[in-house]
């Protein structure tokens, strides 16, 4: 009974162990991490230790130096690469433009030598004088040429000027029409033509090439849209009329989609254009020998040509007009004037 009793103390002992290490936090978490640790003993005694870690990475880093600078030299030579090829394609690109303005030159240096050759081909023979054939056989017979005045003469320009050109034909035969537009318009200006501006006395078109260079553009660019009309119109002849002496015509012009070359460019506009433009001018022409001789030109910024109100006596007061009489004086200086406003000309029906 005695050894009954103490081995069930010793059993009961054991029991209140275990029921206290079950219990017991500190034995739960440690037996715990003891299953559930993710390194167990024999991975921490493989990992490697800091300074075996430092000398791996120093290995890696003497192992990899020799590429990178060896990618750090293509690169620069990549990029010295493409600076010579942008540098070759810059040059290549003054090249170019060089050589489209000398064909543009070449081009037309062409066309004018070509117009002359049709112009010395239509240009009737001369005498020693430099009189044509008709004129030598006119004056041998006694008889004389007439003799046309600056308003027949503007007249006949001004016809040629508004013949339309339309711009859906083909393009040879509009290079035909071109061509025979402009040579009309030149059979009434003089070889020593000269355009200039009234106000700040410059010159605007110097001679004969200047002329039918601006003119030849106008008459390419504006097509079928350019249109020019006279409203009222000043003449002055010299008193008593004598032949050979010249005459004055003073028109007040309104020109409708106007196209020309740019300002400070060449007058052919193969440099640029300005857009079509409606533009009210006044125009003192001068005319000797059947020819146009000169022209001065202002802008009519009063609208004194449309305004259906201003008369003869109300221009005639104006500064700009007295600014044209003095032209006028200085070449005739004895002159009778005449009038009129073709806003006063009776129309029936409709004007379209």
């Amino acid at each position: 009974a005695l050894i009954r009793h103490r081995e069930g103390r010793r059993s009961r002992s054991r029991s209140t162990r275990r029921l206290l290490r079950s219990k017991s936090p500190r034995k739960k978490a440690t037996k715990k991490s003891r299953h559930h640790s993710p390194m167990c003993s024999s991975d921490r005694k493989a990992s490697p230790s800091g300074a075996g870690a430092a000398k791996t990475n120093a290995h890696f880093a003497e192992a990899s130096a020799p590429d990178l600078a060896q990618l750090q030299a293509e690169s620069a030579a990549l990029r010295a690469k493409n600076e010579e090829l942008v540098q070759a394609q810059q040059e290549m690109a003054t090249q170019l433009a060089a050589v489209r303005k000398e064909n543009a030159e070449l081009r037309r240096q062409l066309a004018q030598t070509r117009r002359a050759a049709r112009q010395a081909e239509d240009t009737p023979p001369r005498d020693s004088q430099g009189r044509a054939a008709e004129e030598s056989e006119a004056s041998n017979d006694g008889s004389e040429p007439p003799e046309f005045t600056a308003v027949q003469i503007c007249g006949r320009m001004m016809e040629v000027y508004g013949a339309p050109i339309p711009n859906n034909i083909a393009l040879e035969k509009r290079g035909h029409l071109l061509d025979a537009k402009i040579k009309d318009f030149l059979e009434v200006i003089d070889r020593a033509i000269q355009v200039t501006d009234l106000v700040s006395g410059k010159t605007l078109l110097k001679n004969y090439q200047e002329v039918q260079d601006r003119y030849l553009c106008v008459f390419r660019e504006s097509g079928e849209k350019l249109k020019a009309g006279i409203t009222k119109r000043f003449f002055f002849e010299p008193v008593p009329p004598r032949r050979g002496a010249p005459t004055f015509c003073l028109d007040f012009e309104s020109h409708e989609h106007l196209v020309t070359a740019r300002p400070g460019t060449r007058l052919d506009g193969a440099l640029g254009l300005l857009p079509p433009r409606n533009q009210d001018l006044i125009v003192l022409y001068e005319a000797r020998d059947n020819k146009l001789t000169q022209m001065w030109v202002a802008p009519d910024r009063e609208g004194l040509g449309k305004d259906r109100g201003t008369g003869e006596a109300v221009i005639a007061h104006t500064e700009i007009f007295q600014k044209f009489l003095e032209v006028v004086k200085l070449r005739i200086p004895k002159y009778q004037t005449h009038f009129h406003d073709y806003h006063d000309v009776d129309t029936i029906g409709y004007l379209n």
